[in-house]
């Protein structure tokens, strides 16, 4: 389920590549971010690093007041960041391990998820925390009862 997003980009992409205009990767790369530096041909470059530097960068500016303003949307951010580095091929363990932390910092003991700590509990929070332990690679990692109290909230 969780893939499924991986699975159409990834055809989109296959389908997009024109013969004859693929360039060989710079950098050893793996699934779609490979197969997107293959399609680059005659489209202006994509600049790896400072697409994941910008991602990472949203994060620390802890003090600002778009992040004040934003700390609803918090979850969100978290699952459309984590998935934009597993796309280029850049989620590292060490961003996996900050990130699942975080997830598990905004579960309820009702078995849902905030959009950050010490928030109220919301359906597309929770949403969106089920995704990013799915792209992580940590939905299993929740015992069967969290599991269970989750999908009894959601239910």
């Amino acid at each position: 389920g969780c893939f499924l997003f991986f699975a159409c980009v990834q055809r989109w992409v296959i389908h997009a590549t024109r013969p004859g205009q693929a360039t060989a990767p710079t950098k050893k790369r793996h699934g779609l971010a490979r197969m997107t530096q293959q399609v680059q041909g005659s489209s202006p470059p994509f600049y790896w690093d400072l697409h994941e530097k910008h991602i990472l960068q949203l994060d620390e500016k802890k003090e600002s007041i778009e992040r004040l303003f934003s700390e609803h949307l918090r979850m969100g951010a978290v699952y459309w960041g984590v998935t934009a580095l597993a796309l280029m091929d850049r989620l590292t363990a060490e961003h996996k391990q900050r990130v699942v932390a975080f997830v598990r910092s905004c579960r309820n003991a009702d078995g849902s998820y905030s959009p950050n700590v010490g928030q109220d509990a919301h359906i597309t929070a929770t949403h969106y925390a089920i995704l990013v332990l799915c792209v992580c690679g940590a939905i299993d990692t929740l015992d069967g009862a969290a599991r269970d109290a989750t999908a009894a909230w959601v239910a």
